[in-house]
């Protein structure tokens, strides 16, 4: 017994070497994360996710005007869509081409004088092809929406002005056309929106958040691999010779491994418990706080980290497995919704995250950050790393038993 315990004191002693690498890539990888977000979050990049429609024809001081000024300035739509006036159609086609516009319309003369005729001119709206996206689809079907808008907008409101003079009713066109227009645009009032979040009720800057910390714990054990990789079976079998068996030197690489990492994400937890990411995220508010968090973390760390010990245990070089963990990593962190959110990713990939290490990991911390800690899932990573520890085991065994000195 004491052999062991001195067996994994050593392995301690050489896991915390690898200490201030992971922290300077900690360092890195933050500092590259909190720019990426920053840019996604930054004022420029909110303006260009709105529809830009171009606006070709001289409407002037018509009621085709005032209809799109008025949505301009006071309709909810503004921050979702807006129209970009040109003289010419060569100018709206130019900046098509450039991707600055999903479409444009082109007015012809004479269209709002039309619109109290039989021969109602029709308006033309033009997009680029593209079959992948849907945003062409729903501009065309908002341009729909707004000429028919326009049309009966007007036939209503100049049955109205018919009317009123036939009873001798005196009106003002202004206050008429801004009484129908303020009363159709006062849908808000009539429509709540819910937002459920991006995935697993989390909302974007939780989800970031988690999938940085997966990410992390995944390329942690990148940094540290040195630590893990046994090239030959050299000392494995001098330590069985002095009676540490394959499952007990298993089991303390396992620990150190599983040390390092921990005290890592402690790190990064108690840094973020400073930052405004304490304001918006109770798992983080306080350092006392993101200590526990970092705590309840640990069945994730301990996945991961099995994970990462049965996968170097499988290669025979430094080579072949760093390529091997980072392969898995970006493979499992792409089906498992930790770059992109699996509502937005193929039905196949939604199906298969929740019984991959990295999605068991990513639904248990998700978990822990609303607070709705589930035994299952507890006992789902329980058992994966279990799994991959006695496979290792196995596989140390082999290697031992195939290896010649």
């Amino acid at each position: 017994m004491n052999k062991v315990i001195r067996y994994l004191a050593l392995n301690i002693k050489r896991a915390v070497k690898f200490l201030p690498a992971m922290l300077l890539f900690t360092l890195i990888s933050g500092g590259c994360a909190i720019l990426l977000l920053s840019a996604m979050l930054s004022s420029d990049s909110i303006e260009k996710q709105n529809l830009k429609i171009g606006v070709v024809g001289d409407i002037g001081e018509t009621f085709l005007n005032v209809g799109v000024e008025t949505v301009q300035k006071f309709d909810s739509s503004r921050y979702y869509v807006s129209f970009l006036d040109f003289s010419t159609e060569e100018k709206a086609i130019d900046e098509l081409k450039k991707g600055n516009l999903e479409g444009y319309v082109v007015i012809p003369e004479g269209f709002t004088d039309s619109l109290s005729t039989d021969e109602v001119k029709h308006i033309s709206y033009v997009s680029a092809n593209t079959p992948d996206s849907i945003t062409p689809m729903l501009t065309k079907e908002l341009v729909n929406i707004i000429s028919e808008f326009v049309l009966e907008s007007r036939k209503g409101i100049s049955a109205v002005q018919y009317a009123a003079d036939i009873y001798g009713v005196e009106t003002d066109s202004y206050d008429l056309h801004m009484t129908y227009i303020n009363s159709v645009l006062s849908r808000d009032s009539a429509s709540q929106t819910k937002e459920t979040g991006i995935g697993n009720g989390l909302g974007f800057s939780t989800y970031c958040l988690i999938s940085f910390l997966i990410i992390l714990m995944l390329l942690w054990g990148i940094v540290s691999g040195a630590f893990a990789i046994k090239e030959d079976m050299a000392l494995p079998r001098v330590m069985k010779a002095r009676g540490i068996n394959e499952a007990s030197q298993i089991f303390g690489e396992y620990i150190s491994f599983v040390m390092i990492t921990v005290i890592n994400l402690a790190i990064v937890l108690l840094a973020l418990s400073f930052s405004s990411f304490a304001l918006s995220h109770e798992a983080i508010e306080t350092p006392m706080v993101a200590f526990i968090t970092a705590i309840k973390l640990l069945p994730c760390v301990c996945l991961i980290a099995s994970m990462q010990i049965f996968i170097y245990e499988l290669c025979r070089n430094r080579v072949s497995a760093f390529l091997a963990q980072l392969l898995c990593s970006l493979t499992l962190c792409y089906i498992c919704g930790c770059f992109y959110p699996l509502n937005s990713l193929p039905s196949i990939f939604r199906t298969l995250a929740p019984f991959l290490p990295c999605g068991l990991a990513f639904d248990y911390a998700a978990e822990v950050f609303l607070d709705e800690v589930n035994i299952f899932s507890l006992a789902a990573l329980t058992v994966y790393s279990l799994a991959f520890l006695i496979v290792c085991i196995g596989c140390r065994k082999h290697r031992m038993g195939r290896d010649k000195i």
